[in-house]
């Protein structure tokens, strides 16, 4: 390696770094995924993420029909697509920085499991017999309605807890004693992170209740706050659905 191409290196990161975490951006990297889901569950036998409280809207909208839902959606994507290819050629979006985006969530998914159950165990938490958590009914899904499920709780659970109500919560607290710092922003993904976790039971979710899962949860919420405050929605959107994915096809 020549130190000419050390400099060259450093802005190739700084550029990924800045691209992968600006918003409109992050917006346009996960439009697929949002639109694979919306039109997915049409042929998912009635499968729906609890966070999505968008499609029941759109479809009573469109009068509850399917082919107008699709073409509603199929328009989304094209409309991010003209984005995408505008912030292409103003140079503020490669194609380089959505195969990284993919590339880096894939690692944090593959690593994030292993060192949470890590953790768990370091605190003395006592797993169930089979090292997992349950994912309750999901486990009779096959193999599309698991990937669209999966892509739905990555596109809309990260949208609701981490955009949505991890930032209200922060600038809601940032007003109080705590000040903005990281007094503020601690109490918000924890809290949020509470809130994750509950979701998943009853009466909105469907897993039995567990101390394991349920902790386990909660600092899956952690990991995926920080995620998201580092490094963007479309790292933290990408890395809940393919760790989904790698969980219940697992």
């Amino acid at each position: 390696m020549t130190t000419e191409s050390l400099p060259a290196r450093s802005n190739a990161v700084t550029r990924y770094l800045r691209e992968s975490r600006d918003v409109v951006n992050s917006l346009v990297l996960v439009a697929p995924l949002f639109v694979f889901y919306q039109v997915g569950i049409l042929f998912t036998d009635g499968w729906k993420n609890g966070a999505d409280f968008v499609t029941g809207f759109v479809f009573s909208m469109v009068g509850h029909d399917a082919i107008l839902y699709a073409l509603f959606n199929l328009l989304i994507l094209v409309g991010f697509g003209v984005l995408w290819l505008r912030r292409r050629q103003d140079q503020t979006l490669s194609a380089r920085t959505a195969g990284l985006v993919v590339a880096e969530s894939t690692v944090w998914a593959l690593l994030v499991g292993g060192v949470v159950v890590q953790v768990l165990l370091a605190l003395g938490f006592r797993p169930p017999a089979s090292m997992m958590v349950s994912a309750g009914p999901m486990e009779s899904m096959g193999f599309f309605d698991t990937v669209v499920l999966s892509v739905g709780a990555g596109t809309y659970e990260e949208l609701f807890f981490r955009a949505g109500l991890l930032t209200a919560m922060y600038f809601g607290l940032s007003k109080t004693k705590l000040g903005e710092g990281w007094l503020a922003a601690a109490a918000a993904i924890a809290l949020s992170s509470l809130l994750f976790s509950a979701f998943h039971y009853p009466p909105i979710g469907m897993d039995p209740w567990e101390v394991w899962s349920f902790v386990f949860r909660v600092l899956m919420g952690v990991f995926f706050a920080v995620l998201y405050w580092t490094r963007g929605f479309a790292v933290a959107v990408y890395t809940h659905a393919i760790y989904d994915i790698i969980v219940l096809l697992g």
